[in-house]
Order: C-alpha cells, then sequence, then structure tokens
C-alpha cells in the first residue's frame, strides 16, 4: 500500500513539472511565432520597397539611355557643322579686283574710247591672277563624298549643285555690290533643257569654239524662260582621259561614277578661272558672274547643267514668278554659323538633361543596392526565425508527449493504488469472503486491467488526434497570418494612393517652382553663351589675323619670285602688243570712219528715196512736204543725226579686208547720187561674233600679231567694239580649261 501511494506521489509530481515544461515550451512557440511573423513583415516591406526602387532604377535607366541617344545625335550634328563650316568653299576677290573690273566694263562705253588705255585694263585685271589663284582654294567635304551617274544626274543632285553655283555667284556679288541671283527649281530645268537641246543638235562646243544659240533660244521657247548670258566650261575629255585636268593638279577618277565632292571641285575650278583667268574672253565670263553688265535682269537665277561631252553649263535666266517659285534656301556661312550655335545651344541643353538623368541614375541605383541590402537582411533574418519556431514547436510537441506519457502512467499508479486500499480493507473479512473477494476482485482486476489496455488504446489514439489538431491549428494560423499579410499590402497600397493623390494635389506648386528653377537656368545659360560667343570671336579675329598675315608673306614671295621669271616674257609680250596696238588703232580709225559713213548714206538714201530738196531755205520733200528734223546748210541738207548730204556730189566709199585682215578704204563715183559700203554684211557680223578657245587665241597671237578672230573667214573683223558687244549682248562666250 505504502508503495501504491509513493509511486502516485511520485507520479503526480513528474506529472506537474512536466507541466511546466509544456507551458514554458508553448510560451516559447508563441514567442518564435510572433518573431516569425514580425520578420516575414520586415521581409515583405524591405521586398516592397526594392520592387519600388527597382521600378525607379529602371525608369531612370531608360531615361539616362534616352539622355545618351540626344547628346550623341546633338553632337553629331554639331560635328556635322562644324564639318561644312571648315570646309565651306568661299571666293575671296583681291582687294582692288572690283574696281578694276568695273573700270575695264565701263570702259567700252566711254566715247574717248582708246585700244592703248583698254589693254592697259585689261591687264590691271590680269595681274590679280596669281594672288586670287592661291587665295582660293577648293576644300573637300566629306559629307559630298556620294557617287552619281554624271549621265543621269537626277534633280535633286542638280539641284545641289546649282546651289552651288548660286552660292559661289553671290560671295562675288556680294563683294560687288551687285544683285544676287537664286537658284530654283525652274532654273535647274532650264539648264537640263540647254543641255538636252545641244545633245539633240549633236552640238559639242569645245570642237566648234561658239554657243548653240538655237539650244538656248528652243529653251525659251519651250519653258517660257528668258535667258540672259552662259557661261561654259569646255571639259569634254575630263572623265575620260587619265590626266591632270584641274588648275590646281587635281586628278579626277574615269568614267561616269563621280562624287558630288568632284562635280562641286569641278566648278569651282571653272569659276575661278572665269573669274581671274579671263583675257582671253574679254572679261565676259567675269562680267557675266560679277553681274555688272547692263543688259542683266534685275532678278536673275543661275543653273547647271552638264551635256553628254561633259560640257559644263552655267546659265543665266530672268527670274519671272516661274522661276522665283519654290527658290531653294542657299548654303551660307552666316546661315551654318547660325545653325551651328542653336545646334550647340541644343547640344548643351540635352548635355544638361543628360547630367541630370546620369545623378537620378546614379541615385535610383544607390537606393537599389540599399534596398537590396536590407531585403537580404531580412530574408536571412526570417530563415533564421523560422528555424527558431519550428524548433519551439518541436520542443512543446515533444514535452505535451512526455506529459501525456506521465499523465498514463499516474492514471495506471491511481487504479493500482485504489484497488490495493480495496483489497487492504477486505483483509479483515471473511476467509471465505475475502477469497471470494479476493477472486472477485482478480476478475475485476483483469476487467480493469483489460479495459485499462483499451483505455489506453484510447488514450494513444486520443494523443495522436491531438497531435493532428495541434498541426491543423498551426496551419490555421498560417492561413490567418498570411490574410492579415495581404491585408496589410492592401493598406500599404492604400496608403501609396493617399499619398499619390496628396502629390497630384500639389503639383501646381511643384510645377511652379520647376518652371522657377529652369527659367533662372536658362539664364544662366544664355549668359555663358554669351560670354562664349564674345570670346570665341576674338578668337577667331586673331586666328584669321595670323592666317592673313602669314597668307599675305607667302602671296609676296611666291610674286616676287614668278615676277622675275616672268620678266623676260613680260618685255616679248609688251613688244608684240605694242605691235598689236599700232594696227588696232588704224583699225579703229577706220572703224570709226566706217560708222560715220554708215550714218551718211543712210541720210542720203532717205534723201534720195523721199526726194528731199531745198525750196525756200527749208527741207521739204518730193510732193513738197517740209521734212521734219532735217535743216539746209548753205547748198546743202543735214539730217537729224547732222550727216550732211551734197545732192551735187555722188561719191561711194567702199572698204575691204585683205589677207592679212587688214581694212582698206576704197573709193569710187556712182550715178545715183547715193553714197554705199560694200562690206555692210562684214561689218554686221561682230555683233554676234564668238570667242576663241585659250589655244587658238595664243597661237594666233605669236602667228600674226592681231587680235583674236571667231570665225574661219579671213574676210571678218572683230573690231574692238564687235568684242565688247559680242562679251555683252551675246552669249559671254567660253572657257577652255588648259591641262
Amino acid at each position: 500500500m505504502n508503495k501504491a501511494n509513493q509511486k502516485v506521489a511520485d507520479d503526480t509530481t513528474a506529472v506537474n513539472n512536466k507541466q511546466t515544461d509544456v507551458n514554458n515550451a508553448a510560451e516559447a512557440k508563441k514567442n518564435a511565432d510572433e518573431a516569425l511573423k514580425n520578420a516575414n513583415d520586415a521581409q515583405t516591406s524591405a521586398q516592397k520597397n526594392k520592387d519600388a526602387k527597382q521600378a525607379i532604377a529602371d525608369e531612370a535607366s531608360v531615361a539616362l539611355a534616352d539622355a545618351n541617344t540626344a547628346v550623341k545625335d546633338a553632337q553629331a550634328k554639331v560635328d556635322a557643322i562644324n564639318d561644312k563650316l571648315a570646309n565651306f568653299n568661299t571666293i575671296t576677290l583681291p582687294a582692288g579686283y572690283k574696281d578694276d573690273l568695273i573700270a575695264y566694263y565701263n570702259y567700252f562705253g566711254n566715247s574717248s574710247y582708246n585700244q592703248a588705255e583698254a589693254n592697259n585694263l585689261a591687264q590691271a585685271l590680269l595681274k590679280y591672277r596669281d594672288q586670287a589663284m592661291s587665295q582660293n582654294k577648293f576644300k573637300n567635304n566629306s559629307s559630298d563624298d556620294r557617287v552619281v551617274d554624271i549621265d543621269n544626274l537626277n534633280s535633286t543632285d542638280r539641284a545641289e549643285l546649282s546651289q552651288f553655283v548660286a552660292s559661289l555667284i553671290n560671295q562675288v556679288r556680294t563683294q560687288m555690290g551687285t544683285n544676287l541671283v537664286i537658284s530654283s527649281p525652274a532654273a535647274d530645268d532650264y539648264a537640263e533643257q540647254v543641255s538636252q537641246n545641244y545633245n539633240k543638235d549633236n552640238w559639242n562646243s569645245a570642237d566648234n569654239g561658239k554657243h548653240d544659240q538655237s539650244a538656248l533660244n528652243s529653251a525659251t521657247d519651250q519653258l517660257n524662260i528668258s535667258w540672259n548670258g552662259e557661261n561654259m566650261g569646255l571639259d569634254q575629255s575630263i572623265f575620260t582621259t587619265d590626266y591632270t585636268v584641274l588648275t590646281d593638279g587635281t586628278k579626277l577618277p574615269t568614267g561616269n561614277e563621280q562624287t558630288i565632292n568632284d562635280l562641286k571641285h569641278l566648278i569651282y575650278d571653272d569659276f575661278i578661272s572665269m573669274m581671274f583667268d579671263d583675257a582671253d574672253s574679254a572679261w565676259g565670263h567675269a562680267t557675266n558672274f560679277a553681274g555688272i553688265d547692263n543688259f542683266a535682269a534685275e532678278k536673275q537665277a543661275v543653273g547647271f547643267s552638264l551635256d553628254k561631252f561633259y560640257n559644263t553649263h552655267y546659265d543665266l535666266v530672268e527670274a519671272n514668278q516661274k522661276v522665283e517659285e519654290n527658290s531653294y534656301t542657299l548654303p551660307s556661312i552666316n546661315a551654318l554659323t547660325q545653325k551651328l550655335a542653336d545646334a550647340k545651344d541644343d547640344l548643351s541643353i540635352k548635355q544638361t538633361d543628360q547630367a541630370s538623368k546620369q545623378k537620378a541614375n546614379d541615385d535610383a541605383q544607390n537606393a537599389l543596392s540599399s534596398a537590396n541590402q536590407v531585403l537580404v537582411v531580412a530574408q536571412n533574418d526570417v530563415k533564421d526565425k523560422t528555424a527558431a519556431a519550428q524548433k519551439a514547436n518541436d520542443s512543446l510537441t515533444t514535452a505535451q508527449n512526455n506529459l501525456a506519457t506521465l499523465q498514463s502512467q499516474l492514471s495506471a499508479d491511481q487504479a493500482n493504488q485504489k484497488q490495493a486500499k480495496t483489497i487492504f480493507d477486505s483483509f479483515d473479512a471473511d476467509l471465505a469472503t475475502k477469497q471470494a473477494t479476493l477472486q472477485k476482485a482478480t476478475d475485476s482486476l483483469k476487467a480493469e486491467q483489460g479495459r485499462l489496455a483499451i483505455a489506453q488504446a484510447d488514450l494513444d489514439n486520443a494523443n495522436k488526434a491531438l497531435s493532428d489538431a495541434n498541426n491543423n491549428l498551426a496551419q490555421k494560423k498560417q492561413v490567418v497570418e498570411n490574410d492579415k499579410e495581404a491585408l496589410k499590402v492592401d493598406n500599404d497600397k492604400l496608403v501609396q494612393l493617399q499619398n499619390n493623390l496628396s502629390d497630384l494635389q500639389n503639383a501646381p506648386k511643384l510645377l511652379t517652382a520647376a518652371k522657377e528653377q529652369v527659367a533662372t537656368a536658362q539664364k544662366d545659360l544664355a549668359d555663358a553663351q554669351e560670354a562664349y560667343n564674345v570670346a570665341n570671336d576674338k578668337l577667331t579675329s586673331l586666328k584669321q589675323t595670323v592666317a592673313g598675315t602669314a597668307t599675305n608673306v607667302s602671296k609676296a614671295q611666291q610674286a616676287l619670285a614668278e615676277a622675275k621669271n616672268n620678266e623676260d616674257a613680260a618685255k616679248e609680250a609688251l613688244n608684240q602688243a605694242q605691235q598689236a596696238l599700232t594696227e588696232l588703232q588704224q583699225k579703229e580709225a577706220l572703224a570709226k570712219q566706217v560708222a560715220e559713213e554708215q550714218a551718211k548714206l543712210a541720210a542720203e538714201k532717205e534723201a534720195k528715196d523721199n526726194g528731199y530738196h531745198i525750196e525756200n531755205n527749208q527741207v521739204v520733200d518730193a510732193k513738197g512736204n517740209s521734212v521734219n528734223g532735217w535743216t539746209v546748210k548753205g547748198n546743202q541738207i543735214v539730217s537729224p543725226t547732222n550727216a550732211t548730204v551734197d545732192p551735187a556730189v555722188s561719191v561711194t566709199t567702199n572698204v575691204s579686208v585683205d589677207s592679212k585682215g587688214q581694212v582698206q578704204p576704197q573709193t569710187s563715183v556712182t550715178a545715183n547720187s547715193v553714197k554705199t559700203v560694200a562690206a555692210t554684211e562684214s561689218v554686221n557680223t561682230v555683233l554676234v561674233a564668238t570667242v576663241q578657245t585659250r589655244e587658238q587665241y595664243k597661237q594666233q597671237l605669236k602667228s600674226n600679231n592681231q587680235l583674236p578672230q571667231t570665225s574661219n573667214d579671213n574676210n571678218a573683223i572683230l573690231s574692238l567694239t564687235g568684242v565688247a558687244l559680242a562679251t555683252m549682248l551675246s552669249l559671254f562666250g567660253f572657257k577652255k580649261r588648259e591641262y
């Protein structure tokens, strides 16, 4: 009995102690679960913060990439304009050239014209040739390196070349103070039509030394555009023969595939030759491009084309409404300079924006890095807290299982104790009774032991059900925790939306402040740009001064060397010129005589045809009517042109040309009392004369010391007046390149 009592007491103490352990384990599990929940909340918050920072960083990265692209494009634009500025082709007239060209042109209208003075004026222009050739050099441009088919130039390529020609002409005319030309689609069409007409007529000016006036007039009729003049470069072999062709020694490739840059080089070479080495064409090309002739339209346009013989055509036309329509904006230094300034402003703005985007991207990346570090710490903490919670849960389960075991043991021992007490109480009963009772008790004990085994089995099942219930409870708790987390995410999103709403409400104030900051930054930028422009202008001026000084020294040295080398040639040329001058003065006198005789012949013819005679000291016709403008002087009658008609004298003055090109006067008497000129046809031909090529001119000077002839007819006379008229009124001649 005592043993059973002691056993129950020990079991009770063990159960009580184990219950304490279970309670402690349950508290530890509760704390571990709370810590795990907090760690999960921290991880969720860190993840959301990282995702937000990632979105901002991605946006900043895209914005920076866009800003970098914008800066790259703006820098490329600045570089392209700088390249064009550095390689912009210019024409600079030497000091004094303008006045001497105008003096030369104006002298042809001088009433006291003198051949010697005309020669002096021509020489005054020729002296600028070497200086002009030296200071005007073609500049290659990489942006013009695209290849074109010169046999099939499209309208875009022809327009670009025409604009280049117009730009060169306008540079000259700006320095000359004359009207500028325009470039337009209609002017391009006219020049192209002229070349097509030349091709149709199979007209190669390099072979026949003439312009195809029919082609020019036909183009006028076809397009209703009036032409003022045509300059030509005779370059028929330039793309078919492999040798140096340009004045500066440049070799252009053969074949019909050429670059726009090479074509512009060819045009530039034509231009400087026509402007500064045009003596053999009476400076007709130069005056044409310079715009100083009296017959040019007030508004002119120019077009460029190539015929099938690769002769270059520079056609000047009257800029009527049709020609002016859709005229092009011509390239210029000022326009490029303004474009460069605008491009630099745009680049500066984009660079400022790039710097801002770079800083924003750096800040965003730093914030993202910090958020990633916080997230890693939170994730590691969740791992630690999860392990701790699992350990606490395992400890609780173990303690609960041990408690259940001890409780079962206690119940069994309490039953034994009760049974022992019952047995002990029955010791005083009758033995039989005791035996019966013992037997009964034994039977009861067996029954109870059976029931105890059943109860133990039920207890084991109950403990298992309790464990399953605890596990299910833990799962339900996790679901609850997950629902709480989702609720918190929704609450956080609600807070963010409320914050966004607040930001939108404050946006006008923020925008106003941002505008004020932009205005201040723009003013600072403008001040800095103005200071930069002033400094850059000073630097440019200094560079030009240095370059000009070096160029002048080089030119002076070159001029001195060439002057020494050409002294003997100049003396020989002077002797030849003096001989030619003597002959020209004779021709001039005779030309003047012929002109006077022509006026007199016209007056005599009029008087004869109308029967003019003197009545009552007045000139009357055959019907006796007074003739207006005619007067009586002695026994003669005087025409309105001051030609005196002597009806009593019958003299005829004729002129002819000998085999040497010398004009010989002849006198004869006729019976009709009217003077006639037999060489009228020859005299008139000078008005449509064309100009020789440079090689023909030089060869003729060497052979007979005469002025250049423009026809194979030895009886044709090219007087000085004829040169002027042919230059100004006709086609303005050609320039043939020297190879």
